[in-house]
C-alpha cells in the first residue's frame, strides 16, 4: 500500500515493509483513538462544543506551523 513509503524518518525508525505499515497503522489509530478521549472529555467537562473544536484548531493550526518550519528548514 505505501503508508509509509513517503516518509523517510518513519521508514527508517520502522522500516518499509509490512512490519513498518502496521506499525504506522497501529498508531495512527492510537493517536485517534487518544484524541477522540480528549476532545469528548473536554466537551463534557466544559459543557460546549466550542472548547474542543477550538483545541482541535488550534493543534492543527501547530502542525501546519511546525511542516511550515521544516520545510523551510530543508530548502
Amino acid at each position: 500500500m505505501g503508508l509509509t513509503s513517503t516518509n523517510v524518518g518513519f521508514t527508517r525508525l520502522f522500516g518499509g515493509g509490512i512490519v513498518g505499515m502496521l506499525a504506522g497503522v497501529t498508531l495512527a489509530v492510537l493517536a485517534t483513538g487518544a484524541a477522540g478521549f480528549v476532545f469528548s472529555w473536554l466537551r463534557r467537562r466544559s459543557g460546549s462544543l466550542i472548547a474542543p473544536i477550538a483545541l482541535h484548531w488550534s493543534l492543527n493550526g501547530l502542525g501546519a506551523l511546525a511542516a511550515a518550519v521544516v520545510w523551510h528548514l530543508s530548502t
